[in-house]
């Protein structure tokens, strides 16, 4: 997978962020530029945080961890409670995938908390 592979995969996550909370100002949040070359765990990390920076979100301990191992090439499972962030890490997961040239899925329970 190419650069230009990268930027037009990470383009398709553009949407996801896009829908963020309605309190929240909306902003562009787009990762397009953003992949480090070559995709170095440190630069990755770096990148990532820089991006949750910019939309004025500072990670919780428990995401930077996990924005860490997932970055160093580890398996996740983070069990926390509702609305804790489990989304920032999933994110970081997909930038992470993306920016390897891998193939990434995103899925979620449709009636989770209905």
């Amino acid at each position: 997978m190419g650069s230009a592979d990268v930027v037009q995969a990470l383009a398709i996550l553009d949407p996801m962020l896009e829908r963020g909370p309605a309190t929240r100002a909306r902003r562009r949040m787009s990762f397009t530029g953003l992949v480090p070359d070559p995709p170095e765990p440190d630069a990755l990390y770096e990148a990532f945080v820089g991006w949750t920076e910019q939309q004025g979100v500072t990670l919780y301990r428990h995401q930077d961890e996990a924005v860490i191992e997932l970055f160093s090439g580890n398996n996740v499972m983070l069990a926390t409670p509702t609305g804790s962030g489990k989304s920032i890490v999933a994110i970081a997961a997909h930038f992470a995938a993306l920016a390897e040239g891998r193939t990434t899925f995103y899925s979620a329970p449709v009636k989770a908390l209905v």
